[in-house]
């Protein structure tokens, strides 16, 4: 994996300029850079900002509030307000994970599974933001290389015991506001089922 143009954000950009480089870029998160420590602290993560909506519109409904045109106006001002700072780690979803750029693939793997993340910083040996490794990249890189697999490969998924766990969905008639509640407290992802 060659190294690429890396997308950062600094920590006192605002949560909305967060948000627009993540739709722009097509990523799901980004590392984020403190000025003042000159280094890199953590990612914001999309999911950072499903957790900010959710806490909101949950914040407004406690206090008597509902979601109405009124409770999203407030919600607006509330995100205007925010940096990267506030938001980074919201969700919990993707922690900061370095590990050395000349890692093998295996240990790549067990960081991977073990800190429960769906990507990894790679550094240099000074600490330097070298890369990161998706498992997007992971499966990508393995699809190319099925016939590598052996006998493996054959397996059915059924027989792997993969994919396994209880699906959650929400139902097309749902708020967006339901499914980001669900994917906040449940799920990474959503799939949308017309019944």
């Amino acid at each position: 994996m060659a190294p690429s143009q890396l997308v950062t954000i600094d920590i006192n950009e605002s949560a909305h300029h967060a948000f627009e480089c993540l739709c722009t870029k097509n990523i799901l998160s980004a590392p984020v850079f403190d000025p003042t420590s000159h280094g890199f602290v953590g990612l914001v993560d999309i999911l950072d900002l499903v957790a900010v909506v959710v806490e909101a519109f949950d914040a407004t409904n406690k206090a008597g509030g509902v979601e109405s045109p009124a409770a999203v106006s407030a919600l607006e001002k509330h995100f205007a307000s925010l940096t990267v700072r506030d938001i980074m780690g919201r969700s919990h979803a993707n922690r900061f994970c370095p590990i050395p750029y000349d890692s093998s693939l295996a240990t790549a793997l067990e960081s991977l599974i073990q800190e429960g993340v769906r990507r990894v910083v790679l550094t240099s040996p000074d600490g330097t933001l070298l890369n990161i490794l998706t498992q997007s990249a992971v499966i990508k890189f393995l699809a190319a290389r099925t016939d590598n697999l052996g006998d493996l490969g054959a397996c059915t998924v059924e027989e792997l015991k993969m994919g396994v766990r209880d699906v959650v969905t929400v139902d097309e008639g749902q708020s967006a506001l339901d499914a980001f509640r669900i994917m906040y407290r449940a799920v990474r992802r959503l799939p949308l089922c017309a019944l």
